[in-house]
């Protein structure tokens, strides 16, 4: 099911929840947190978007922060794609260490 489109925030605070497919684990080892965390302030960075809060489980995350929309959703696509390139190139890896 898609998302429902992202209201515009007076304040610029966006609560922002990315999940993997089917709620599915999305981080498998500390590894990968860390990985998700570093690309997180590298975009931060780049896109003038100012983290207060985030929170990095198993299969989802939630981040607090402050953005314009233009910057909030070129921050987003920025974090998610590379994420998911860097998921999807491993993913593969623990497929085949796994026998599968």
């Amino acid at each position: 099911m898609a998302r429902s489109p992202r209201r515009i925030s007076g304040t610029g605070v966006y609560h922002v929840v990315i999940r993997g497919n089917n709620k599915e684990d999305i981080f498998k080892a500390n590894q990968e947190k860390n990985y998700f965390l570093k690309l997180m302030k590298e975009a931060q960075e780049k896109n003038s978007v100012r983290l207060y809060a985030y929170c990095i489980m198993s299969n989802h995350v939630h981040i607090m922060l402050h953005a314009e929309p233009d910057n909030l959703a070129e921050y987003m696509r920025n974090l998610n794609t590379k994420y998911a390139a860097y998921y999807n190139k491993n993913s593969r890896n623990y497929s085949n260490s796994r026998g599968l």
